[in-house]
């Protein structure tokens, strides 16, 4: 993104982009160490779980913090007014990273329930917020959820970077801590924002200007229902997208020997590693994009999600090798590279993807329902998805892991092939 384009957009934009940075940040470090936590001895602070129920747990976890925004999205379209829903999930979202540092099952479990419960207000809020600066037509919407995306990304990279270093020098509860403390800066930052750049957007709107919204037309409806029907399709893509957080970093930490030219890093800095190449790659596409848009050609929805299947196929292949290693030699080490290309394949489909999906949920949504549809997005896609996650890494365990990974790379390609050929009806539905 272009030091111009940024400076064009509105500062509320920016302000919530800082604000969701810093609930990323706070996210990612327990989403990063929730499957080691769990599955770490009792003596080493952790909980002394089986490897199949810490990734199950992850899984779980991931699909019920994407779930609840289905609740928390009616909530504060309806009844509570974005804003202030943003506010109460960086309250409850603070106080269960706390609750989490009591080193027992009865904490976790509902230091996981705040953390869940928090999540469901704020993060179809701040999506939402974000979408109520354009109109429908305003070509910064891509833009503004493209710098959006970036700032999701730097936090979860100070996040994942952190939660290694934190809990490997003092132990997982100092990383909890310093988790909350990022809450609290969020919603310190959302406090200053509503005094100022925020203006009117997030508040409650009145009974008489969600009744001059009137009832949806048959257009609105259609446009739900396909938006819908693509959520459905991309829960493939967020299976993948939930491995890292379960599967992969348990692989890591048993059977990728994680040094490079003879220094030992800790395993949640794949995922740093991860963000590092979306923040950098988020520069060069929107850059890509301009080029592109400069010579009279502008990508569609439909091509974007193409891509994303065939690069997400790419790196399931890439994985083969290294899932076929550990199936049949249990005491099998690698080297980190085929995780790292993994990785850098994987950043490239992500933005091919969460940020396109997003920002065509604040685009086809009718005004009264933005953070709705935003929150349906995260039930279908990042909910159903994360839990499917969850299930396939444990199976992987049991079953043959090459087997399940081929079949993703085959219904991969398949939605790819779909989404091509769908193209050109869904572009004709937007236009109407």
């Amino acid at each position: 993104m272009s030091q111009t384009r940024i400076s064009s957009l509105p500062p509320g934009v920016k302000a919530l982009s800082s604000i969701e940075m810093w609930e990323r940040f706070s996210f990612y470090i327990l989403q990063t160490l929730l499957v080691l936590y769990a599955n770490a001895a009792s003596a080493a602070g952790g909980l002394g779980w089986s490897a199949e129920a810490a990734i199950r747990i992850s899984g779980t976890y991931g699909a019920l913090v994407y779930i609840s925004p289905i609740v928390g999205g009616v909530i504060a379209d309806r009844f509570m007014g974005r804003r202030f829903a943003a506010a109460l999930g960086a309250i409850l979202m603070g106080l269960g990273q706390l609750v989490v540092m009591i080193h027992s099952t009865q904490a976790f479990y509902a230091g996981l329930g705040l953390l869940v419960l928090g999540c469901g207000f704020l993060k179809p809020s701040i999506s939402a917020m974000v979408g109520e600066f354009f109109s429908e037509s305003d070509h910064k919407r891509h833009s503004a959820f493209s710098v959006f995306y970036m700032a999701i990304n730097i936090g979860g990279l100070l996040g994942t970077f952190l939660s290694g270093f934190v809990s490997d020098q003092w132990g997982f509860r100092y990383a909890f801590l310093l988790g909350a403390i990022g809450f609290a800066i969020a919603l310190f930052n959302l406090l200053s924002a509503s005094r100022g750049s925020l203006s009117q957007i997030g508040l409650l709107q009145s009974k008489q200007q969600l009744q001059a919204l009137g009832r949806l037309t048959a257009l609105e409806k259609k446009r739900m229902r396909v938006y819908l029907g693509m959520c459905v399709a991309n829960i493939v893509w967020n299976i993948v997208y939930a491995l890292p957080f379960g599967l992969l970093t348990y692989d890591a930490e048993k059977h990728v020997d994680n040094r490079i030219a003879g220094f030992q890093f800790p395993v949640t800095w794949y995922l740093a590693f991860y963000s590092v190449l979306i923040i950098v790659f988020s520069y060069g596409m929107a850059k890509g994009y301009d080029y592109l848009h400069s010579r009279g050609i502008t990508l569609t929805l439909n091509q974007k999600l193409t891509g994303g299947y065939l690069t997400l196929a790419l790196g399931c292949m890439i994985l083969l090798p290294l899932v076929y290693s550990i199936q049949y030699h249990p005491d099998y080490m690698a080297k980190p590279w085929l995780l790292l290309c993994f990785y850098t394949i994987f950043a490239i489909s992500e933005l091919l993807t969460i940020p396109v999906m997003l920002s065509a949920a604040t685009q086809m949504a009718p005004k009264q329902y933005a953070a709705t549809l935003v929150s349906a997005n995260m039930f279908i896609c990042w909910g159903l998805g994360s839990y499917l996650g969850g299930e396939f890494g444990a199976l992987t365990l049991h079953y043959s892991a090459v087997r399940m990974f081929s079949v993703l790379i085959i219904v991969s390609i398949a939605l790819a092939i779909f989404h091509k050929c769908y193209d050109r009806r869904c572009e004709r539905l937007c236009a109407s």
